[in-house]
């Protein structure tokens, strides 16, 4: 087999997760000039105002399917 076929072979078998990988989300990530408080415990004031980061899906034992169990993600960016 030569390199082309084999270059051809590999980007047909990635396709299909590829495809799947097109339903991008995207967060709004706030700056802050205080550094929050990584425990956990969103009862910081500046966790308040920040954008949930939800819609999980899993990649294992399947890709794409939705996760188990809810989750839910904030961030903020301290600049440090």
């Amino acid at each position: 087999m030569n390199a082309r076929s084999l270059i051809l072979l590999l980007a047909m078998l990635c396709f299909p997760v590829t495809s799947i990988a097109q339903n991008k989300k995207s967060l709004n990530i706030q700056r802050t000039e205080q550094a929050p408080k990584i425990d956990g415990i969103l009862d910081d004031a500046i966790w308040q105002n920040s954008e949930i980061a939800t819609g999980f899906v899993s990649n294992r034992p399947e890709i794409g399917k939705s996760a188990l169990s809810e989750t839910r993600a904030r961030s903020k960016n301290d600049l440090r």
